[in-house]
């Protein structure tokens, strides 16, 4: 039966890690799997794979839009599975779209942002959380030790989407209100 799964938290909780974690699962017991990353994510090559900040790699397809995904499923018909990583800067009904896949067969695996670092819901995430049979909210380690459940950026970090360390902080609840933490 096709589910639709989802990996979420803030920056550095493993999310990327747990999708790749899943394609690897499939594929070894013999299930299509297509890899979709978004095309703006050039953080550690020119596109051709999901990596995790750990340096552990698969190759992908690149898209640019949820319009992207659909012709990449419709062009690989095969595929049991559709993995996405960096789901949040997807254009279009990501929801939608796997609500669809799902009623067709095809499982849809994403991972991404929950929030912004602003503490907004992260594009359509909300909705994609809300068609979502699993989720799982990941976490990661603040830097004072407690527990980061939001990204928050860097104060000195230049203005922009994708990034990693360098522009971005997981933070617990505490640090995140303290400005100069």
């Amino acid at each position: 039966m096709a589910t639709i799964e989802v990996f979420t938290g803030p920056m550095f909780s493993g999310k990327t890690t747990g999708l790749l974690d899943r394609v690897h699962y499939f594929r070894g017991a013999g299930v299509p799997v297509l890899l979709v990353k978004h095309a703006s994510d050039m953080r550690y090559d020119a596109g051709s794979t999901v990596t995790t900040h750990s340096g552990i790699a698969l190759a992908c397809h690149p898209a640019h839009d949820v319009t992207d995904i659909a012709i990449l499923t419709q062009n690989n018909p095969d595929a049991k599975v559709v993995a996405i990583d960096e789901v949040q800067f997807f254009e279009g009904d990501t929801a939608g779209w796997a609500v669809l896949a799902r009623s067709v067969g095809i499982s849809v695996i994403v991972a991404g942002l929950d929030r912004e670092s602003s503490g907004k819901t992260f594009g359509l995430m909300g909705e994609l959380l809300a068609q979502a049979d699993v989720v799982h909210k990941l976490k990661t380690g603040c830097k004072c030790g407690l527990l980061a459940h939001q990204t928050r950026r860097r104060p000195d970090a230049p203005e922009g989407m994708v990034g990693g360390s360098e522009r971005y902080e997981s933070v617990c609840w505490g640090c995140y209100y303290r400005t100069g933490v």
